[in-house]
């Protein structure tokens, strides 16, 4: 028993140790990898289970072929890497840190045009000297590289300075910096200026780690991705971790300030590829080095909707071919000759992310449409829902979208709370529908009109030959607001939900877990631009207008009758509002502000933590104070500290949301409440505060600042709790040195 229990427990901790990955870099430490620096100590890598160690790169290191050979599991090179695929190197990109490489040539001397060179010395470094960027430049400029006298070797800024060269190749972000440290000028030759365009560092791996780790492969590139622009909001703070752990160079606060601000200019913004661009750099080296071979560009490229060797050929060798009816308004109709929808967009969303043709062919009905893809005709279809006998011929997706069948009647009509209230009503449906067949099954027993369309049902409720008709909500509501049938309303929802799907041909399973994972990614925001692009839809909840009328009228005969007592009463609330009113701003606001004050910004922030709790949203404070303010009391009197508290009041609330909660906490401490806002959002909300604040020329004693301290509430916390840990960012901020923030990731 104990043997058991043993392996048990050994068995636990195996599944929850982190697993030991390997990053060879390019180069030596400095900020050029701050954001895999960040990644590792802020725990990014941590939540993803992974122990990452960074190796820097050394005389002996082989990039593709450590990588290759599992020395390293992942590694930093550039667009030389493009050329190693050409060499039917089995590796893999998986994003783009530099969106432009920093690689470039500088000279000391009065020249401006590489062609001005007859016989120059050139410096370039060995790991350099593959770059598609130096090599294209020359070739740009007709001169070929055996008229160099090339220098190998670690670079010497010595050698620079004393101008015995004449061109060097350099990285943008580190030796300019110490020319114009010593008043040198310098002229640099880069690759923009010849009209080319190519990647800097690229984070890669081996086909091999993919097939074998596809999820740990994602996970790292998140991770690393979070570490990027985590290491780009806090340049001081990475700086600082740099230098303490990551500085075998020696590095000065100014040089890595410097490299920061390089490197900043250099990131890729979403760490997406540009098709066009790798294929560019792919024709250069083909046309500089002479290959024959080639590569399929989704081979070489990280896709992370497609994780097996599989499913990659099953894309690369499949054309899929999408079918489509247009007679299901708004997942898909025809506008302007072209076929359009609701399910139109989120196919294209599938297309665009899986780089596959978005084309979705026009059938005429949904027979004929059921039976291409039972026939292998066609491959797949957009917006349909799953049911027993197509289950035989086809298989589904997760649903991309779900919507409630609901109960559309006359104008007239109250709102219908369920559906059991049709009983005894007829009710037209639509043959074969699945709306209709999951009514139907649902309520086997109500008296039922079938008919060929929607419209015609529609139409028999129209001309009271019907009480009411049942379909999927988007599609029942765009019939009505598009179609004449003005007299016709949305009355009620039912407890039916119809899933809408994917449909794929049974024999392409492997196409269905890419999609999963395709619809698994898609965002809410894009999911709601999509549903208010095509849904608009009133649904009345109450009255009928028709006794609303009589209400209406009754209510004017009494307002008639009593008018003149209506009158003298009206001005009584009046007055007594605007009293009630005076007092409400006496007991919720500061007098002096006019923000919350204390009581009201803690009953608002307990409330926003409630809510957060309950749907289980994100909610984030900002706790602010003045800094060294008893100062500004004592130095210039208290009329002086008040008009600052008042014009940092207005700073701060011309820069916040209408919903976001504002009040003054006590004294020169102020609590800003932000819901639905990651701590990510309001440390940026915070810096940018930070930011105005300080640089704001004040009316009396012109510059002060502020410390601020960020916090995203934990749904388990109380609000004592909160507060504390949040005053606690703030007093560190106040004692790292004031005019700044802190948070708490």
């Amino acid at each position: 028993m104990l043997r058991v229990l043993f392996l048990f427990i050994f068995f636990t901790i195996f599944l929850q140790a982190n697993e030991h990955i390997i990053l060879q870099l390019k180069w030596k430490h400095s900020f050029q990898f701050a954001g895999f620096y960040m990644a590792k100590e802020k725990g990014f890598y941590q939540k993803a289970h992974l122990d990452v160690e960074l190796k820097e790169l050394q005389s002996n290191t082989n990039l593709v072929n450590d990588v290759l050979t599992q020395k390293a599991t992942y590694g930093i090179g550039d667009s030389a890497l493009i050329y190693y695929r050409l060499q039917k190197k089995p590796i893999v990109l998986m994003m783009p840190i530099f969106q432009t490489t920093p690689l470039a040539l500088l000279t000391t001397k009065n020249v401006h045009s590489l062609k001005d060179f007859h016989s120059p010395e050139i410096f370039i470094n060995k790991f350099s000297f593959q770059s598609p960027a130096l090599l294209s430049m020359l070739h740009l400029s007709n001169i070929p590289m055996e008229r160099f006298k090339t220098k190998m070797g670690v670079f010497s800024v010595e050698d620079m300075l004393k101008q015995k060269l004449d061109l060097y190749s350099v990285y943008i972000p580190n030796q300019p910096y110490y020319l114009k440290k010593h008043h040198i000028n310098y002229h640099l030759f880069t690759p923009k200026d010849y009209g080319l365009d190519f990647y800097g560092d690229i984070l890669f791996t081996s086909q091999k780690e993919l097939t074998n780790h596809f999820n740990r492969a994602i996970a790292f590139m998140d991770a690393s991705k979070k570490g990027w622009q985590y290491a780009l909001s806090h340049i001081d703070e990475t700086i600082q971790i740099i230098q303490q752990k990551y500085n075998p160079q020696h590095f000065s606060k100014e040089e890595l300030l410097y490299q920061a601000k390089a490197y900043q200019k250099l990131i890729s913004p979403n760490f997406h590829f540009n098709p066009q661009k790798i294929q560019t750099t792919k024709i250069i080296f083909k046309l500089l080095y002479k290959i024959k071979n080639d590569f399929n560009y989704k081979d070489f490229i990280l896709n992370r909707y497609i994780a097996t060797p599989k499913e990659r050929e099953f894309i690369k060798n499949h054309k899929i071919r999408c079918i489509t009816t247009t007679n299901w308004p708004p997942f898909n109709l025809i506008q302007k000759d072209k076929v359009v929808g609701l399910g139109i967009d989120y196919w294209n969303i599938v297309a665009k992310k899986l780089e596959i043709d978005n084309s979705c062919y026009k059938i005429d009905n949904f027979t004929t449409l059921l039976n291409d893809i039972k026939s292998k005709k066609a491959d797949i279809t957009i917006s349909t829902s799953k049911t027993p006998d197509r289950e035989k011929y086809a298989l589904f997706s997760k649903p991309y979208v779900t919507f409630p069948i609901v109960i559309a009647t006359k104008n007239d009509t109250d709102f219908i709370p369920n559906a059991k209230t049709l009983q005894d009503k007829v009710i037209a449906v639509v043959k074969n529908h699945t709306a209709t067949k999951l009514f139907q099954a649902k309520y086997p027993n109500f008296f039922y009109k079938e008919v060929d369309t929607l419209k015609q049902a529609l139409t028999l409720v129209k001309n009271n030959k019907a009480y009411a008709t049942i379909e999927i909500l988007p599609v029942l509501a765009y019939k009505i607001n598009n179609e004449n049938f003005n007299t016709l309303k949305i009355s009620g929802k039912t407890e039916l939900l119809f899933p809408v799907r994917f449909m794929i041909r049974k024999d392409y399973a492997p196409l269905l877990p890419i999609i999963n994972r395709v619809i698994d990614s898609i965002d809410p925001i894009t999911k709601k631009t999509i549903y208010h692009k095509w849904i608009a839809v009133h649904m009345q909840m109450g009255y009928s207008q028709h006794k609303v009328n009589k209400f209406i009228l009754i209510a004017i005969a009494v307002f008639i009758l009593f008018l003149l007592w209506i009158v003298i009463l009206m001005y009584h609330i009046q007055k007594r509002k605007k009293v009630e009113a005076e007092l409400e701003k006496l007991a919720n606001y500061d007098k002096l502000t006019s923000i919350y004050n204390r009581h009201k910004i803690d009953e608002f922030l307990s409330n926003q933590m409630a809510f957060s709790k309950r749907y289980n949203k994100k909610l984030s404070l900002i706790f602010c104070d003045i800094d060294k303010f008893k100062k500004i009391n004592d130095t210039f009197g208290h009329k002086v500290g008040d008009i600052i508290l008042q014009e940092i009041t207005q700073l701060i609330s011309k820069r916040i949301r209408k919903t976001d909660g504002f009040g003054r906490w006590g004294g020169e401490e102020f609590l800003i409440v932000l819901p639905e806002t990651n701590i990510q959002e309001a440390t940026l909300i915070a810096e940018e505060l930070r930011h105005t604040i300080d640089k704001n020329n004040f009316t009396t004693i012109k510059h002060t600042t502020c410390s601020f301290g960020v916090i995203e509430v934990n749904s388990d916390d109380t609000l004592d709790m909160t507060m504390k840990k949040v005053d606690e960012l703030l007093y560190k901020a106040k004692e790292n040195g004031r005019n700044r923030v802190v948070n708490d990731i």
